[in-house]
């Protein structure tokens, strides 16, 4: 017996080949049921004879592909396919170290890699592996390859978008879980990599160069490693409304008070000196102020008046010591001139 078809019109085939048609001809096979029915064509085993089956539904016009009882594609009347599982274009298994929760694989076991196009009438991109890289291409040229250590090279610019955030909306381009050190700035250059910026810390940012930090910026100061150079005319500038400028004009070297206040100098022991370290003006809290010439103290305020050391010269004036003051001369002011507001007097006290 070939065939078996018992009361309920369930048919049993005793062969294991089916063949409808022939080689030459176009065969249609029909399965036919109700506006609202749904089609199914099974396939199973004598443990489980439908553990596998096609289902197309009437009522949603959508078709089912199921594997071991489980709907695993699903095809509306749009064309959308919807895949149960992961998808492997190409063949191997999927691999997924991640573990993420759905695959799309493209694989290839050839030298020539593998790709995943994307293509409307105007535009193509495609997704590929060669040698170890993953590229990314518009079909012209690569526009973005990532090596097998992870390094990043992108063809063009890169331009942050305005997207949302959870700390607001604007453009942005973050760096995250990295914060680098001077030896391997975490942004740094492909020729030059001990050269660049890096976190060093929370709020502070950090440039280096030569693997040595030179400048340190935080939420309240910033730190400079070396010097500060600016050419001739360009003024370092202090205060909300530039009050105060340091510059130097290519001749001379100002240090200009333009705003609203004094110019303070404050300091316990305040040395003005040259070029070349002489001294040239002394003042000292709780104490005197010196006046230097050529290195040497002419000048010194005390408790009770001056100190000269030297002569005393008036060129074009006067020496005056008023009413009820003496000149005196000698180590114990000896002599004496004065006068009195009535009497003009000259006298040897010894």
């Amino acid at each position: 017996t070939a065939i078996t078809i018992d009361s309920s019109g369930n048919t049993t085939f005793a062969g294991d080949v089916f063949e409808i048609g022939n080689n030459t001809s176009n065969v249609d096979l029909y399965l036919a049921g109700g506006t609202d029915s749904n089609n199914t064509l099974n396939f199973g085993d004598p443990s489980d004879n439908n553990v596998g089956r096609i289902i197309y539904r009437h009522a949603s016009n959508q078709m089912g592909l199921y594997t071991d009882n489980t709907q695993q594609l699903l095809i509306d009347s749009s064309g959308n396919s919807t895949f149960a599982g992961n998808v492997l274009v190409g063949s191997g298994t999927i691999d997924n170290p991640q573990g993420w929760g759905r695959v799309l694989q493209v694989q290839n076991s050839g030298a020539n890699g593998a790709s995943l196009s994307v293509k409307d009438s105007n535009n193509e991109w495609n997704l590929a592996t060669y040698n170890g890289d993953f590229n990314i291409s518009d079909g012209v040229a690569e526009r973005l390859t990532i090596d097998s250590s992870g390094n990043a090279t992108f063809a063009g610019n890169v331009t942050a978008l305005t997207i949302a955030s959870t700390n607001g909306t604007g453009r942005y381009f973050m760096i995250q879980n990295a914060s680098g050190n001077q030896t391997y700035p975490v942004y740094s250059f492909k020729t030059d990599g001990n050269t660049g910026m890096m976190n060093p810390s929370d709020d502070t940012l950090s440039l280096v160069t030569g693997g040595t930090t030179r400048l340190t910026i935080n939420n309240s100061s910033s730190t400079f490693a070396g010097d500060v150079s600016l050419p001739d005319s360009k003024k370092a500038y202090f205060g909300t409304s530039n009050d105060l400028e340091i510059y130097h004009d290519g001749s001379n070297s100002y240090i200009k008070d333009a705003g609203t206040g004094n110019l303070e100098i404050r300091s316990n022991f305040l040395k003005v000196k040259s070029p070349t370290a002489e001294d040239m003006i002394w003042a000292q809290e709780n104490a005197g102020v010196t006046l230097f010439h050529n290195n040497v103290s002419k000048l010194a305020t005390t408790s009770i008046g001056v100190i000269v050391s030297g002569s005393i010269e008036a060129v074009g004036g006067s020496i005056f010591v008023y009413d009820g003051n003496e000149f005196r001369a000698g180590d114990a002011g000896d002599l004496r001139i004065g006068h009195d507001a009535t009497n003009s007097y000259l006298k040897n006290n010894t």
